[in-house]
């Protein structure tokens, strides 16, 4: 009867500070001592609990957790796997099918915490298209010499954040453009080369962390150093700290099957795409583009480290060869606020009196 108390509902309270531990396992260990009946200073419990071949109550929480699991991934219980657990992005040659992601954690409580979902935040759109071109003109930017091919953009209304252009050539670059009233930034700290087709804005967030967009493209498959680019500019990003970050472009990796999560077979550089997904594993990013956006490839992808802030994903037809990615992502940027004034209308005076007085 104790020892189910004990049990009871253990994967939620279930602590992980020593001292609470060891407060728990001392019941048990009482107990132990009443059930042999020996109570002298000289008798060992530890020798007792193995006479009685009563389990530690702190590995039989970790099986009731580990049991949960099953239950969740394989819905036995009304949990819903997707929202509480994300598999992991890639597989590597040492990978299984029911590996799941481990979160990076700044604090203990949220470590060890059941919870793992922010639900302060509300809804926003991010999309990613290539139409944005016209809406260019006298707004905010910093650019090179050059046209720019992708633009992954914040809804309408935008203003040029981050751009960077190939010199002296048309086509390829990227960009990223932002609604003008947002507070944000280009954060080129994060640029891993200047050559690299890679930038970095950051937009304030109302009563959060900062989120950190970034629009990437890989010029072909077998570009390795673009890739290299890429993990060295994702490291140091996800060693900011509380985050948020956000990332799209055209990787032109043909060889992922993302809704397996494995690689397709006799696909070309193969080291590159493995490279690639052990990246997102090392920094906890997960891509979540699932279909294909030019022919049947998924070479467009957006990756975050907050993927159960994302409730909707379309592709939809594009005006190029590749497909348009739209995504909504939870999160409410900051806006610039005015100061209100006053403004004279003139031409409404009434003069005469005016002139009068």
């Amino acid at each position: 009867m104790v020892r189910s108390n004990l049990d009871y509902c253990a994967t939620v309270w279930n602590s992980y500070q020593k001292e609470q531990v060891k407060k728990v396992e001392m019941v048990q260990r009482r107990e132990a001592r009443y059930a042999t009946n020996r109570y002298r200073n000289t008798s060992s419990v530890g020798s007792m609990l193995e006479e009685l071949d009563w389990e530690s109550l702190e590995n039989r929480r970790v099986k009731l957790q580990l049991s949960l699991l099953y239950k969740v991934v394989n819905v036995l219980v009304d949990i819903p796997c997707d929202m509480y657990l994300t598999p992991m992005s890639s597989r590597t040659r040492s990978s299984h099918t029911k590996k799941f992601r481990q979160y990076s954690t700044k604090t203990n409580g949220y470590k060890y915490s059941i919870n793992v979902i922010n639900k302060n935040q509300i809804g926003y759109s991010i999309g990613l298209n290539s139409k944005t071109t016209s809406l260019l003109p006298d707004n905010k930017h910093w650019t090179r010499t050059g046209m720019f091919r992708k633009t992954y953009y914040l809804a309408s209304e935008v203003g040029e954040e981050g751009r960077k252009d190939r010199k002296n050539q048309q086509g390829g670059g990227v960009l990223i453009a932002i609604k003008s009233d947002f507070i944000s930034d280009e954060v080129e700290d994060l640029t891993p080369d200047a050559k690299s087709e890679m930038v970095w804005a950051k937009i304030e967030i109302k009563g959060s962390r900062s989120l950190y967009v970034s629009s990437f493209y890989n010029p072909k498959t077998s570009d390795e150093q673009s890739i290299k680019w890429f993990d060295t500019s994702v490291k140091r990003a996800t060693q900011i700290k509380n985050a948020a970050i956000l990332i799209g472009g055209d990787f032109n990796l043909p060889g992922w099957d993302w809704k397996n999560k494995i690689l397709k077979p006799k696909s070309t550089h193969q080291n590159i795409h493995y490279d690639f997904g052990n990246t997102l594993d090392d920094t906890g990013l997960v891509q979540l583009i699932e279909y294909p956006t030019r022919k049947d490839n998924i070479l467009d992808l957006m990756i975050t480290n907050l993927p159960n802030q994302v409730p909707r994903i379309e592709i939809m037809p594009g005006i190029s060869d590749h497909d348009i990615v739209f995504m909504e992502f939870k999160i409410t940027p900051s806006k610039l606020k005015q100061t209100p004034r006053n403004v004279p209308i003139y031409n409404k005076a009434n003069w005469e009196t005016i002139k009068k007085k």
